[in-house]
């Protein structure tokens, strides 16, 4: 009886260790550091002076080749503020969507599924799907069609990328409605 009350007790933290485990891509997790990244040849760093979305954002490099869920990765970036990773973005064709979601399914369990319809210039109407995971403090979102029809997007940000952002783009915003 002991050894089954031991083995629950084992599973139950090894559960709760996951769930707490940064959401990620490959070797990068949010909350990680920038020299990961800038160690890696693949990848080009630049800084940013007066960007909203990071301090330092890095991209592949030309040429330089990335999957997702066995699937070829169309773009890649990866932003940090304060030489942390707080938001990454992976795009990739829609004709993917549902083989990446399934692998985002799998490493990370079900996801909040939202559904919206929009309409294209000829008249055409589309159903997209968003998918969202949430763990204290970040958030990942996949979402099928990002901005136009040929593309799909992952989204991993913490919250504090979003908090960030927002307080940046406060000057921007009171100094545009000073040209009204």
């Amino acid at each position: 009886m002991r050894s089954i009350t031991l083995a629950a007790l084992l599973f139950a933290s090894t559960c709760a260790f996951a769930q707490s485990q940064h959401f990620g891509f490959k070797e990068f997790v949010l909350g990680g550091d920038a020299a990961t990244v800038e160690k890696n040849p693949r990848f080009l760093c630049k800084t940013n002076k007066d960007n909203l979305m990071a301090d330092r954002t890095c991209t592949l490099r030309p040429g330089e080749k990335e999957t997702i869920a066995g699937v070829q990765v169309r773009l890649m970036f990866l932003n940090f503020y304060d030489r942390t990773l707080h938001s990454m973005g992976i795009s990739f064709a829609p004709e993917d969507f549902d083989q990446v979601v399934n692998a985002l399914k799998e490493k990370y369990g079900e996801a909040k599924l939202t559904t919206e319809r929009f309409q294209n210039r000829m008249g055409a109407t589309f159903e997209n799907h968003t998918l969202t995971w949430r763990r204290p403090g970040e958030t990942v979102k996949a979402t099928q069609f990002l901005g136009s029809l040929d593309t799909s997007n992952i989204a991993f940000r913490t919250d504090y990328a979003v908090e960030e952002f927002t307080r940046r783009k406060r000057p921007s915003v009171k100094k545009q409605a000073k040209d009204l």
